[in-house]
């Protein structure tokens, strides 16, 4: 490599898994998309303020269906271990 660092295979996939991600949100976020431009300045994606507005809604619509879910997920596993201490320690 041209940094002449040796990174071993857990420490590249991470860099990979991470780049992946982050061209996945930038793909979704502007996938089939018109009318934006590119400010050079700020290396930022040129938009009327009303498109951002709607993608950072999405973003935010997602984001908590996301934690939603995850709390629920941690809830379900909270009762089911209290419900599996109360079978095996009666009072």
């Amino acid at each position: 490599n041209s940094t002449n660092r040796k990174y071993d295979r857990k420490q590249q996939k991470n860099h990979w898994d991470i780049e992946k991600k982050d061209w996945q949100r930038w793909d979704s976020l502007v996938r089939g998309e018109t009318r934006l431009g590119w400010d050079i300045e700020r290396q930022t994606i040129d938009a009327l303020s009303e498109w951002w507005e709607a993608k950072l809604q999405k973003e935010m619509d997602q984001e908590f269906v996301e934690q939603t879910i995850a709390e629920d997920m941690e809830f379900d596993e909270l009762v089911l271990a209290t419900a599996r201490t109360a079978v095996f320690y009666p009072q």
